[in-house]
């Protein structure tokens, strides 16, 4: 034998012996949503940091989570209920990257006039899992908007556009990098209602691994979280290019060119946050998540959770996947809670400054029965010292005081535009029902609602509401004051 081809051949065997075989498990079927990792396989990110991966499609029946817990495979990619299982069934689940920063999941229906608002889901039928933990932004999105699961119709997930086109289901659980696309490409226009809109943003496309792998092989984990960034990287600087690789070894689905490229497209915005590490997870959103868990009653859960050992401590710098986008995904923050008491005396203190502040500004307030119309003029005392907020006719929080940000210690965008239960305890349908109802009617509010700091530390309070009409008498929006209990 040439010595030259003598050489090459035992530097290949030597090379093959010194590369570690590792499996990753997939949670669908191929395409641009696992992009990053067909990259690091196919380019070599893999191979230069010395290991062989196995890419492993989703199988029906398959429970990727179990799988990855008793380490049938090395990694896995799952959705943001993972966290939910974590806690939940398998503790020994560590997270190690969200490629998504916010969720694609979404209810999605075809473009009609009777389903332009999120009321109007109210009596129809909604292809979903019943698994509640898996579309858990979905209900909790429902939910916060008073439609409960009486309300409308569930109907278990075929995973097909077909029956929305025909008409068999009203709205159905899609991703927005997906169905979009197949409804659009048949000319066929749509409506989506996004969870993110109504506070509920949660990670997806987390790669995680077990306890024990962390443990007894932790150079391998390092290199393999390290190449699948690397992988990422590449793949949203070069869509086209991965979009070459998919088509050619990844297809399975057969997709075409033009619904990979939408996918990627969409996927992109939804991978990045502002001044967010590419594929960071923290504490405070994995508390965010599973606050909705609690609110929908989903398992059993300890009340105090280390959510630090939820992640996985690695030595790889996340802000250099930086993926070079100014595709940006616009920060969408999570629906905090409240809960709170009636205090008599404060609100006594409160008409003394509205009284005050009428003498010392001479300004005007007006009366119509129980109802309060506030002067502009008055509105520097009322914002430094009145914990208020303004809701509109759409149930959305117009403005916030300074003196309530003050308290709560978020920015005022963060708030604008919201949902007001974004003021208000989802796991209080009562209190929810007789707060809107009550102003929607025309009448003032007084009771309990729920009120949190950003840190999620519980403010103890209680509110008073009040419409504020139109010189036709009717309603143009809501005010509220809060009385903050020491």
């Amino acid at each position: 034998m040439n010595k030259t081809l003598l050489f090459i051949l035992l530097t290949s065997i030597y090379l093959q012996a010194q590369t570690k075989d590792v499996s990753l498990v997939l949670p669908w079927k191929h395409q641009f949503e696992f992009a990053g990792y067909y990259v690091a396989k196919e380019l070599g990110f893999y191979e230069k940091a010395g290991l062989n991966v196995h890419i492993k499609e989703y199988e029906s029946n398959t429970n990727t989570t179990k799988d990855i817990a008793n380490q049938k495979y090395d990694f896995g990619v799952g959705y943001s209920f993972v966290i939910f299982e974590k806690i939940t069934k398998y503790p020994n689940i560590i997270l190690m990257s969200a490629i998504y920063q916010s969720s694609p999941l979404v209810l999605l229906s075809l473009k009609r006039d009777d389903l332009k608002f999120i009321q109007d889901i109210k009596n129809k039928k909604i292809m979903m899992t019943t698994n509640h933990s898996v579309a858990a932004s979905i209900r909790a999105m429902l939910f916060s908007q008073e439609i409960y699961e009486n309300m409308y119709t569930t109907v278990e997930e075929t995973f097909t556009n077909h029956d929305l086109i025909n008409g068999n289901i009203d709205l159905l659980v899609a991703y927005s990098s997906n169905e979009p696309y197949l409804l659009k490409s048949k000319g066929l226009q749509y409506t989506i209602f996004d969870p993110r809109e109504y506070g509920y943003d949660f990670y997806n496309g987390i790669l995680f691994t077990s306890q024990e792998m962390i443990e007894n092989d932790p150079q391998t984990v390092s290199a393999f979280h390290k190449a699948s960034l690397q992988g990422w990287d590449y793949a949203y600087k070069n869509i086209d290019k991965t979009i070459e690789i998919i088509l050619k070894k990844y297809n399975t689905q057969s997709k075409t060119y033009a619904a990979l490229k939408f996918e990627a497209q969409t996927l992109k915005k939804l991978s990045f946050k502002e001044a967010v590490a590419f594929g960071s997870i923290t504490p405070k959103r994995l508390k965010d998540t599973v606050k909705t868990y609690r609110l929908l009653h989903l398992g059993k859960m300890k009340e105090k959770i280390d959510y630090e050992s939820f992640i996985y401590k690695n030595d790889v710098n996340l802000s250099n996947f930086t993926c070079a986008t100014d595709e940006v995904a616009p920060t969408i923050r999570d629906a905090f809670i409240l809960n709170t008491f009636y205090s008599k005396d404060f609100l006594f203190f409160i008409l003394f400054l509205l009284i005050a502040s009428f003498i010392y500004y001479k300004t005007k307030i007006y009366y119509l029965g129980k109802n309060i119309i506030i002067d502009k003029k008055r509105k520097l005392v009322l914002d430094t010292h009145i914990h208020s907020f303004i809701i509109d006719t759409n149930k959305n929080i117009l403005t916030v005081s300074q003196a309530l940000l003050k308290l709560t210690h978020y920015y005022k965008d963060e708030l604008t535009q919201k949902h007001y239960t974004f003021l208000a305890s989802l796991d209080n349908e009562i209190m929810i029902k007789d707060f809107w109802l009550t102003l929607s009617s025309g009448h003032v509010y007084k009771g309990n609602i729920n009120l949190v700091h950003k840190n999620t530390d519980i403010l103890k309070a209680s509110v008073i509401a009040s419409p504020i009409f139109k010189q036709d008498k009717s309603i143009k929006e809501y005010f509220c004051i809060l009385t903050i209990k020491s």
